[in-house]
């Protein structure tokens, strides 16, 4: 089995904070070994010095992005469930 990485487009760490819209440095390195929202930039070693692909850096962007907005869904789906609870009490007459 080929790793995708290496037949992907190599970038460095700084090339792609360039692309995700001038991050700084040490955010990349922190998307790297921490992750954001459970997702982590995928990167690899070359003779001491790490890279990733525009492929991972899109795979990292759009995985953050859902992770983020099934947050979103989980605060709007428990906000119409608190309403809806309301409503049911002021209907019953016990608010």
């Amino acid at each position: 089995m080929r790793n995708s990485l290496l037949w992907e487009t190599r970038i460095s760490l700084a090339e792609a904070g360039r692309l995700a819209g001038n991050v700084n440095p040490a955010t990349i390195w922190r998307w790297r070994t921490k992750g954001v929202k459970g997702v982590k930039l995928e990167t690899f070693a070359i003779g001491g010095r790490q890279y990733t692909t525009r492929e991972a850096l899109e795979r990292f962007i759009t995985g953050v992005t859902a992770a983020k907005e099934a947050i979103y869904g989980e605060i709007a789906d428990a906000e119409a469930r608190s309403e809806s609870t309301e409503r049911q009490l002021r209907a019953a007459g016990l608010l």
